[in-house]
């Protein structure tokens, strides 16, 4: 008779430990958990539900969903949780949501909860704080968005790949430069778009990039058009991550108008080196026929003039010693302009003579040096090596501020070479000149027009270098037997 009430009590005592069990479970849970009914309301919720909320759980417990969200959201909630009810199947949240009154999003599954004959007696929320992973992606989304904007935006080509074949990313001016369309480029391989020379050259510096070594961030190519047309480009990449894998992204600029301009440029150059060339050989010419005539013919006149006292006397001395420095000026002016002596001595002793003629009168050193045998030059090329140490020597005593030169020509079987190089306080080559001027660009245009290159080292405070190479000229017997 006993035994039935004592068999009760332990079972109510075990039910009450497993509720305690689970309550505390739910209170150490660090995900919020509710118990609803039927009709949506609130009959449980643990502390993280209640702090989630904002609010202590006994203004919560016992309130319907559209007590807490709002209408239409509530309705929502109590639409999910009846239906769970009646399919006894768990529901999930396709989407986050964020809870009223703070910036808080969470993801929620709803659970039936079943009694000993598997009705659904509630249903179990499980609301997890996804705040920091939705912010994530909002903040990716933004950057994607605002990548986009300035790539869409942008004035060169831009391309983002994976892979040579895989451009997962093109902007519009990549396909208004290329003449295909976006979609078709970014099926594109790479290599399609590159002449025979550069494919294996690009796609290598590609897969190089990828793989983390060390290439050029910046080089030029020619783009193979739709049309089949090629246009100059530059090329300038470097790696990134996109969506955690490897990627190479590439700016591609239209360089053909810069090649116009440099190409007009040059040609520019190249005429006013030649107007100036011309303009020197005329002034030379009146210098020396015409006016050299005249002072010449002054000096006789005025020497054959006899002077009756000594003052006259020692007036015309003046006179004819004035005449004297002023003919031998007019020579030395004649022959800067136009120098005769390029074809009356060796091209070496031209440049020593020149290193002279900078000494005389300066707070100034000059020195002059030749090594290897005599050069074989052209008075077109010896005139352009004689015009870049005159111009060199005189930016060097100008604008640099130089008190020791040091010129130095050098001939071996390969070439002939010039370097002036000074002790004066340098400059950028790389800085944007605005003086106007042509000097550097005419020098290297002269050496471009004898087919030989102009090297500039200064950097300031340093000092500047001038280093004129001419290739040696083979003979044409010599090039038919070259390989």
């Amino acid at each position: 008779m006993n035994r039935v009430p004592s068999v009760r009590r332990r079972a109510e005592r075990a039910l009450q430990e497993n509720e305690q069990r689970y309550r505390i479970l739910a209170e150490a849970s660090p995900d919020a958990l509710f118990l609803c009914d039927r009709q949506g309301r609130l009959c449980y919720i643990n502390s993280s539900a209640a702090r989630f909320l904002g609010r202590p759980a006994g203004e919560i417990v016992g309130k319907q969903q559209t007590d807490i969200f709002p209408n239409r959201r509530g309705q929502r909630h109590i639409r999910a949780i009846q239906r769970v009810f009646r399919t006894g199947r768990p529901s999930f949240t396709p989407d986050p949501e964020r809870l009223p009154g703070t910036d808080r999003w969470v993801d929620t599954r709803l659970v039936p909860i079943r009694n000993s004959r598997g009705r659904v007696i509630f249903v179990l929320g499980l609301a997890r704080d996804i705040t920091a992973r939705v912010k994530a992606e909002q903040a990716l989304r933004e950057r994607e968005a605002n990548f986009r904007a300035i790539g869409e935006n942008a004035v060169d080509g831009l391309i983002i790949a994976t892979a040579p074949n895989r451009w997962i990313f093109v902007n519009q001016r990549m396909a208004e430069i290329s003449g295909y369309s976006v979609r078709e480029l970014q099926h594109m391989d790479v290599r399609r778009l590159a002449t025979a020379r550069d494919a294996k050259r690009v796609q290598g510096f590609m897969e190089r990039r990828l793989r983390g070594e060390t290439v050029p961030q910046r080089y030029e190519s020619a783009l193979r058009r739709k049309n089949g047309t090629f246009i100059p480009i530059e090329i300038s990449a470097a790696q990134t991550v996109w969506r955690g894998q490897p990627a190479v992204m590439a700016i591609v600029r239209n360089i053909q108008a810069q090649r116009q301009m440099e190409i007009a440029r040059r040609r520019l150059a190249r005429r006013l080196i030649q107007i100036q060339e011309k303009e020197r050989k005329s002034i030379s010419t009146a210098l020396h026929d015409h006016l050299g005539q005249l002072l010449t013919l002054t000096r006789l006149e005025i020497g054959a003039v006899q002077a009756r006292d000594t003052a006259s006397r020692r007036n015309l001395f003046k006179a004819l010693r004035h005449l004297d420095e002023t003919l031998a000026a007019v020579r030395d002016l004649a022959s800067s302009l136009r120098p005769p002596i390029l074809d009356d001595l060796s091209f070496a002793t031209a440049l020593e003579e020149l290193a002279r003629e900078f000494n005389a009168g300066r707070a100034l050193r000059v020195s002059f040096s030749a090594g290897g045998a005599a050069p074989r030059l052209s008075r077109d090329r010896k005139l352009c090596l004689y015009r870049i140490m005159q111009e060199a020597l005189s930016n060097a005593t100008r604008h640099a501020g130089a008190r020791r030169i040091r010129c130095r020509l050098e001939t071996s079987d390969e070439e002939t070479q010039l370097v002036i190089a000074d002790n004066g306080r340098g400059f950028d080559p790389n800085a944007p000149k605005n003086n106007g001027g042509i000097g550097l660009l005419g020098m290297k245009e002269r050496m471009l027009q004898c087919g030989g290159t102009l090297e500039v080292q200064s950097s300031r405070g340093e000092g500047t270098t001038v280093i004129a190479s001419l290739p040696a000229r083979r003979s044409r017997s010599r090039r038919r037997e070259a390989p």
